[in-house]
C-alpha cells in the first residue's frame, strides 16, 4: 500500500486562529475540552472520543477513554487550573491508495497548572502530544484514535 502526505499545515504560537485546517480546528476545541476542570469531564470530551480511543502517557501501557475520564475527574478534584498553551502544532493528512485519509496532529505545549489551595504557585510543564485522528462516519467529525503524550512531570508534586 502506498501512502503519502497529501497536506501539511503548521501553526506557530497561540492562539490557534479560528479558520485553520480541520485538524488544527480539532486541536483548538480538543485542548479547550481537555483543559476543563469541571467535575464531569465526559460532558466536554466525549464528542472527541470513541469507545476504542486509547491514550498513552510517557510510553506506559495504553488506557481506554473510560479510564482517562476517571483520571481527569481525579485531576479536576485536585487542580484549580489546567491550561495548554500550544507553542507549535503540525497537521499531516495522509492519503492511502484506497482513498482513505488519516490525520495526525502533533503539538508542543506548555501546560500551566495550579493546585487547589495553592493557586499562587503556578507550575509549568513542557509537553509534546501526537494525536492520531479519523473521521467518524456517524457524525463526520474527527475523533481521537490514539493519543501519545510525552511530558516532564518532575516539576509536579502533590
Amino acid at each position: 500500500m502506498h501512502e503519502g502526505i497529501a497536506q501539511m499545515h503548521v501553526h506557530n504560537g497561540t492562539p490557534i486562529s479560528s479558520t485553520p485546517s480541520p485538524g488544527l480546528r480539532f486541536l483548538k476545541a480538543y485542548t479547550a475540552a481537555i483543559d476543563s476542570t469541571s467535575e464531569n469531564p465526559s460532558s466536554s470530551l466525549s464528542k472527541f472520543l470513541t469507545p476504542e480511543s486509547k491514550f498513552i502517557y510517557n510510553g506506559q501501557p495504553a488506557i481506554s477513554a473510560g479510564r482517562l475520564l476517571v483520571m481527569l475527574q481525579v485531576r479536576n478534584s485536585k487542580l484549580s487550573k489546567y491550561i495548554h498553551h500550544v507553542n507549535k502544532s503540525w497537521e499531516l493528512v495522509t492519503d492511502s491508495d484506497d482513498g482513505a485519509k488519516s490525520t495526525t496532529v502533533m503539538y508542543e505545549s506548555t501546560v500551566e497548572l495550579a493546585f487547589k489551595g495553592d493557586e499562587g504557585n503556578v507550575i509549568r510543564v513542557p509537553q509534546f502530544t501526537i494525536l492520531e485522528l479519523q473521521y467518524c462516519e456517524v457524525d463526520n467529525l474527527l475523533k481521537v484514535v490514539e493519543s501519545r503524550v510525552y511530558t516532564d512531570r518532575s516539576s509536579v508534586r502533590g
